[in-house]
């Protein structure tokens, strides 16, 4: 994801320290509070994060020791910092990473912090369920999204189409339909690298060919649990080498070359995190732009919920953080304030971040703000759409300490099975069997 842009007029410093006389978050609740809290993330939203710790360090006192790193080298970055003994307060995680974080003893659970687990009641049920690991919860959320059908709505009323696929049988002719007018040489495009986007486009494909929970067992268990995942592989197949509608460079792209080539306007379908679609009808950064909506997520093999998957990218206060009460007193006041309702009572960093980078929240309150409805009203129809796909998405539900070894085994394999290499059963049993080995023989973070 690039660089963010500054936030909207209307959420400037000033406006954001308005109305904070008297709130609790300005008053220390401890003798001897911490003067600083430490925060490890990624590298993203830079300037949004920026501005509400100005906000948050002059209301409350605290400084702030914000350390940010590429996404790439970030869990082993956190997983260092924590066998040094360097462990940050506060830290983004993501819903592939909590089980490993928890079994190393980085982060804590929140279940007995009353001051965090209050905003549960305003928070989109998935998002506090993907938190949740062995009955325990462990932070409140960054953003939540999912992988979404994107298509360009131009090169559909061309080919007189009236509507975008509801299945993927369907996807197929529409392509071909397209192929044969002369409209479009290939019009499906999705990442297939082998970098952390595959595994979300196939589970998402999974819950699409019907896939059910728990995901473990149709990605990794025995018998007829494994069909959506084979279907899934199938269909992959099949489109770049029967109905030739995808081009076999996308095993070599990532999300953002897809995201490039979508943008051109020369591809009719996409699968992508639901946030690129504000970028994609952005003339900044698309030379298509207005002509890209969303659709729920086709249905496959007899499947009729077009689900989808979502994930979770959160705030966790570390185990370090928990064990010194002014350091917790420190690490809550900071979750809250990010994760939750700030010191003006308001989900104003989550409402920014959707309004300049298209990334949704957990917040359930901000459907009712007026700047947020006009932000999807604006979306020509598509706002309605994604938030129906967001009530039909699945959770992963595949959580073990054992997974980020397990997918780093299984791109290659999943790309083999893709490109024809691999019958699409046999991709299935190395995905079992290696989960199973790596279930038996964790040791632990390395």
């Amino acid at each position: 994801m690039t660089e963010a842009a500054p936030p909207p007029p209307g959420l400037g410093r000033r406006h954001l320290l308005a109305g904070t006389a008297g709130l609790a978050l300005a008053r220390p609740a401890i003798a001897q509070p911490a003067r600083s809290v430490s925060f490890l993330s990624w590298t993203n939203a830079l300037d949004q994060l920026r501005e509400h710790i100005a906000g948050f360090t002059e209301v409350t006192g605290l400084r702030v020791a914000h350390q940010h790193v590429p996404w790439a080298t970030y869990r082993r970055t956190a997983l260092n910092r924590h066998v040094a003994g360097t462990q940050p307060d506060v830290l983004w995680v993501a819903d592939t990473n909590m089980a490993e974080f928890v079994a190393a003893g980085l982060i804590a659970p929140i279940d007995d912090l009353p001051e965090l687990t209050r905003f549960n009641a305003e928070a989109l049920p998935f998002c506090t369920q993907t938190m949740t690991l062995q009955g325990q919860q462990y932070g409140l959320g960054y953003y939540t999204d999912h992988i979404a059908l994107i298509y360009n709505r131009n090169l559909l009323d061309r080919a007189g189409f009236t509507r975008p696929p509801e299945t993927w049988e369907e996807l197929v002719y529409q392509s071909q339909s397209l192929q044969y007018r002369g409209l479009c040489e290939l019009p499906l495009m999705m990442p297939l690298a082998a970098d952390p986007w595959l595994v979300e486009i196939l589970i998402a494909m999974l819950a699409s060919f019907g896939g059910m929970r728990p995901v473990r067992q149709n990605l990794a268990g025995p018998g007829d649990s494994d069909r959506p995942m084979r279907a899934a592989l199938t269909f992959l197949h099949d489109a770049i080498h029967h109905h030739q509608i995808m081009s076999p460079d996308v095993l070599d792209m990532r999300e953002e070359d897809v995201f490039t080539d979508v943008a051109e306007g020369d591809h009719a379908f996409t699968l992508m995190p639901s946030y690129r679609l504000m970028q994609l009808n952005d003339r900044r950064s698309s030379r298509a732009a207005g002509t890209f909506r969303a659709a729920l997520m086709p249905n496959g093999d007899g499947a009729t919920g077009h689900f989808s998957q979502g994930w979770l990218r959160f705030y966790a206060m570390s185990t370090a953080a928990k064990a010194v009460p002014a350091r917790r007193e420190a690490a809550s006041r900071f979750m809250a304030a990010f994760g939750g309702r700030d010191w003006t009572g308001a989900y104003r960093l989550q409402k920014t971040l959707l309004l300049d980078l298209g990334l949704p929240s957990c917040a359930l309150p901000l459907a009712d703000d007026p700047a947020v409805r006009r932000f999807h009203a604006g979306a020509e129809g598509s706002g309605e759409i994604l938030r129906e796909q967001r009530e039909r998405l699945r959770a992963k539900s595949i959580w073990a300490p054992w997974y980020a070894s397990w997918q780093a085994v299984m791109n290659d394999v999943w790309r083999e099975a893709i490109a024809g290499h691999l019958a699409a059963a046999d991709a299935v049993e190395v995905s079992r069997v290696a989960w199973q080995r790596l279930e038996a023989n964790w040791q632990g973070p390395r």
